[in-house]
Order: structure tokens, then sequence, then C-alpha cells
């Protein structure tokens, strides 16, 4: 997960928040004392899903500085750029680890229509934040990688279960996206152009929706279909199990998810 922790750096200089508008910025990660930035060689709309399946590697390999601001002028500098600049129409897809995101994704992104980015790490951030209690006081504690995992893998759920008023769809599930493709696509274009973001995506473009599906959407990745056949998960123990069900109680997951 993106953290302050990623890089080595040496102070340069004190620059005006406003540099951080240029396109070749992005935020990088946050916590309870700063917002981090990351300087692009190449604008941040070049970045989609279709060339950089997962930002979180990219945002750290392609990193030319990093900036911080402190949280709480961040707050307020955010909501100031809001409020006087006008963004573009914005739909936030919330995904699970390994539930078909990047097919789904690619699925979306359409030139000249929409612009789709893959897993920028700032969510996972915020989202694992969220669940594991980071910014408050009553803060989960995993202590390995499966517990790690699990407040990952889920977050999404947990979220989408609290605040279900908030979404414009129910959830949608992998074998959805595979095996009802055109159904499952249509609604999914209905809903997001009937939001009040203000993009449209018509269904002229289902047709080539559906192509992602002829292409491993992680060609390339070290989880391409090559690369994941020989990959096993570890089998999990009691104890394991017994910190999982611990989790899921705080999370109010029911136990058909687990």
């Amino acid at each position: 997960m993106a953290k302050k922790e990623d890089f080595i750096s040496l102070f340069e200089s004190i620059e005006d928040m406003a540099c951080l508008l240029d396109e070749h910025w992005a935020i990088y990660s946050l916590d309870k004392e700063f917002a981090y930035f990351i300087l692009f060689p190449n604008p941040v709309s070049s970045y989609n899903i279709i060339n950089h399946q997962f930002l979180w590697q990219t945002y750290y390999e392609d990193a030319l500085k990093i900036a911080k601001m402190p949280y709480k002028r961040f707050l307020t500098w955010s909501k100031s750029i809001e409020k006087n600049k006008n963004p573009p129409p914005t739909v936030m897809i919330q995904t699970s680890a390994r539930s078909g995101s990047t097919l789904f994704g690619g699925m979306l992104h359409h030139e000249g229509y929409s612009v789709v980015y893959g897993e920028p790490p700032i969510f996972s951030v915020l989202v694992v934040g969220y669940v594991t209690k980071y910014w408050d006081e009553k803060r989960l504690k995993p202590k390995n990688i499966k517990e790690y995992a699990f407040c990952f893998y889920m977050g999404p759920y947990v979220l989408y279960r609290k605040h279900q008023d908030l979404f414009d769809m129910p959830i949608i599930w992998y074998d959805q996206v595979v095996n009802n493709t055109e159904e499952t696509l249509a609604s999914v274009f209905k809903a997001i152009s009937q939001n009040k973001s203000g993009l449209e995506m018509p269904e002229t473009l289902l047709e080539s929706a559906k192509s992602r599906l002829e292409v491993d959407s992680q060609q390339g990745t070290y989880i391409s279909r090559e690369k994941m056949k020989n990959v096993y998960v570890t089998p999990k123990n009691e104890e394991n199990m017994k910190r999982i069900y611990e989790f899921a109680e705080i999370f109010e997951i029911p136990k058909e998810w687990l």
C-alpha cells in the first residue's frame, strides 16, 4: 500500500500549492500528518487503465519528485479546488482484489468518451484506513499478511454495506461481467449516464467494451494468466480463521462471504 516510506527523499525547496494543479502532479498517499504528491514525466491523463493496469505500481516506478502538504491544509485546499474549479464528470467504481476489475475497467474506457484509471493508490489507502479504523481511536491492528489481505479485500464490501444509499448500483460480481456481459454493461452504462456526473456512456460502445474479453487484461504484468496459473494460495489455519471471524464480526460481514 502506498506510503511515505516508499521513497528516500532530500529537501529541495518550498513551493506554492498551485504548482500541484499542474497535470504532471498526482496525489500518492495520505496519513494523519501529511498528504503526499508525486511528479510524473508525462501528464496524468496518459496513465489510463489500458496502458497501466496498476497506478500504484506506475506511480512508484515513474515518480520524479515527491511533495508533501500538512493534512489539515490539504483538506482546506481540496475543498477550495472543488469550489473554484470545474472538475470533469467523474464516476468512482469500487472493486475488490482479484475480481476482474482491470477487465471491467477496460470495458468502460473509451477514447473520446471516458478515461479510466486503474487502482489509484490513494483510494486503497483511504479504504483500508477506513476499514481498519486508522482514522479513529478504535483501530484494528492486522498482525500478518493474511489479516492485511482480508482487510484489503473486504474493504469495498464493508463500505458498500454501510453506505448503499450513496451507490448508483448494487454489487456487480465477476461472473456477471464474463457470463452476462452485454446485459451487465448495458445496466452500468445506463446508470452512469443517468447519474449526476454528466458523463454519457451510449450503448453503441457495448461491442467495443465486450471485445476486452478477448484479451488478458493483465497481460505483461506479474498477475497475467500465464504467470498466475502456477501460483497457489497458502492454506488457512485455525488461528487465521479465528482472527478473520473476529474482524468479520466487527465489519458486520455475512459469514457466507468468508
